[in-house]
């Protein structure tokens, strides 16, 4: 079986999680010129996760509005976090 986007985004969510790494989301939304960066605090990654995954189709592009869809993502370096954002 072919892993889709959305297997991908789960295992690198599932890796941070472990690593206890904060990661980005890019989103793209049919209202804005350029797309947005969500943070996902390591805490968190496990329920914005399963977030991901309701709304979310294969592709990762949202279920009620094929317009928003999840482009990019990856870990933030904690040299690059905001000084009070814990890791």
């Amino acid at each position: 079986m072919k892993k889709t986007a959305l297997d991908t985004l789960e295992e690198y969510c599932m890796q941070a999680y472990k690593d206890k790494k904060n990661i980005y989301i890019e989103i793209r939304l049919p209202l804005f010129s350029e797309s947005e960066y969500i943070i996902n605090k390591h805490k968190n990654i496990l329920e914005k996760l399963a977030y991901y995954k309701a709304h979310f189709n294969e592709n990762l592009e949202c279920i009620d509005n094929k317009e928003i869809e999840i482009i990019a993502f990856g870990t933030i370096h904690p040299s690059n976090m905001p000084k009070d954002m814990e890791i």
